[in-house]
């Protein structure tokens, strides 16, 4: 569903430990953008020669994560997940936003809005993360918000 050749935008909705399934790319993309930003400033960087670390090289990708917690005690991933948020932004790279929510796991009050918000609707993809009531919840909201079902994937 998800590959490293991927192109566009792709919105992943998590709960709580849900976040540990998309922390591998975050740190994939935190290293692709520490080499974009030391070959731009002329440096060499001898661990990232291999061929296959460059295919998320394309201005088109974009990972928006909207992770969800019950409280901060309980985030996992923020300190690399800010870290990629800062340098995308700093070196106008733009390929990640994070979007960190404190609530219980039944209160979805802040959904809709913050999806609305977050999750743009050209996304090719947008994984949801959780248990199954919350899953319904944000595939029912998605679709409320003009997400079409195809864009959908409940893992």
């Amino acid at each position: 569903m998800l590959s490293t050749e991927q192109t566009g935008t792709i919105a992943v909705i998590t709960q709580g430990i849900g976040v540990v399934l998309f922390l591998d790319l975050v740190a994939y993309l935190l290293r692709l953008n520490i080499h974009k930003v030391s070959t731009t400033n002329k440096t060499q960087c001898k661990l990232y020669e291999d061929e296959n670390f460059s295919k998320l090289n394309s201005k088109s990708f974009k990972l928006v994560l909207v992770a969800c917690f019950k409280e901060q005690g309980q985030v996992i991933g923020q300190a690399m997940c800010q870290a990629l948020y800062e340098i995308s932004g700093k070196y106008n790279i733009n390929n990640f936003e994070y979007h960190l929510k404190f609530a219980k796991t039944d209160e979805l009050a802040w959904a809709e809005e913050t999806l609305k918000k977050c999750v743009p609707a050209k996304a090719k993809k947008i994984f949801i993360m959780g248990n199954y009531k919350i899953e319904e919840a944000f595939r029912e909201i998605l679709r409320k918000i003009g997400i079409k079902e195809r864009q959908i994937y409940c893992i």
